[in-house]
């Protein structure tokens, strides 16, 4: 039996199990997959299923924004395998077949080094993901903020019921998820750690791990993590690396604006810049010495 796992953004993903025959998908309420999205049309599209045949197809119903199947826009039928994505507005549909399920879920076990290849494969397959992630992120003015949309987004987009986002001050200091032998792991190779119900995945900044996302499914008889999944935490850990970053720099912007206002209070512009060159090079501020002075006062009479 074929199985559409449905994603709608800010919900839990959905499964549907796909009946021998017609499904019909749209905003029309009358659809046997209703979608509330302003991208689909009352009648878009419409799955047959021939279990006699064992073949399955999507057709599009002639949709005003069309009906993607692997990222290309379809006309009229398009036949389905196992592991096709389907979009329509912003709603994405997995197809699953639970016969083959055990093949998929075996590629997604053990270590995941972020290359080139897999960051690029992971934002080409998640594009609409990403936009809705951007969006959410854009809107953080804090890393507690970007730590609470991080764990919201990855709950919705990957049905998981526990999600921690920690940082990089936080690693190793308490008996929690940062400390699991395969969280060490995924901090010491900076790469993605799987087993069928645990996740781990650094954000990272060149070398340097910001942040490790930990991921846990927890539910009996929750699907196991995919290589799917996988590519969807690799995505938003990218996009919550470049959201950390510049949270830092603007940190370190409005900081460095402070120091300078306070320094201009008390000596002059060119030791400011001098003192802040200093700071920006090192870190630090020049250390406070104490010295025992003699001041003279004097009146000069014409």
């Amino acid at each position: 039996m074929w199985n559409l796992i449905v994603h709608i953004p800010d919900t839990f993903p959905k499964p549907y199990e796909l009946k021998n025959g017609k499904t019909s998908i749209g905003r029309a309420a009358t659809n046997d997959i209703f979608l509330e999205d302003v991208g689909a049309s009352r009648h878009h599209a419409e799955i047959h299923v021939d279990e006699a045949e064992k073949k399955i197809s999507i057709i599009d119903l002639n949709s005003t924004n069309g009906t993607f199947v692997n990222h290309e826009r379809i006309f009229g039928e398009c036949p389905l395998k196992a592991e096709d994505m389907i979009r329509i507005g912003q709603v994405i549909f997995d197809l699953v077949m639970p016969g083959e399920e055990n093949e998929i879920r075996q590629n997604a076990y053990g270590t995941h080094r972020f290359t080139r290849e897999l960051l690029l494969e992971s934002l080409d397959q998640h594009a609409i993901l990403l936009y809705d992630v951007a969006r959410k992120l854009n809107f953080a003015t804090s890393l507690g903020m970007i730590v609470e949309a991080l764990t919201t987004l990855l709950k919705h987009s990957m049905g998981v019921q526990s999600c921690q986002i920690i940082m990089k001050d936080l690693f190793g200091k308490f008996d929690g998820p940062s400390s699991t032998p395969l969280a060490l792991r995924a901090l010491q190779n900076r790469a993605a750690e799987v087993s069928p119900t645990e996740m781990y995945v650094p954000v990272l900044s060149g070398d340097e791990s910001m942040a490790l996302m930990s991921l846990r499914r927890e539910r009996p008889g929750t699907r196991p993590f995919t290589m799917n999944h996988l590519q969807i935490a690799v995505a938003i850990s990218h996009q919550a690396s470049l959201t950390i970053q510049r949270m830092n720099l603007l940190e370190r912007v409005r900081r460095e604006e402070q120091i300078r206002q306070l320094f201009t209070r008390f000596v002059s512009p060119s030791e400011v810049k001098l003192l802040l060159k200093n700071y920006l090079e090192t870190g630090e501020l020049p250390p406070l010495h104490e010295y025992k002075v003699m001041v003279m006062f004097g009146d000069i009479a014409e």
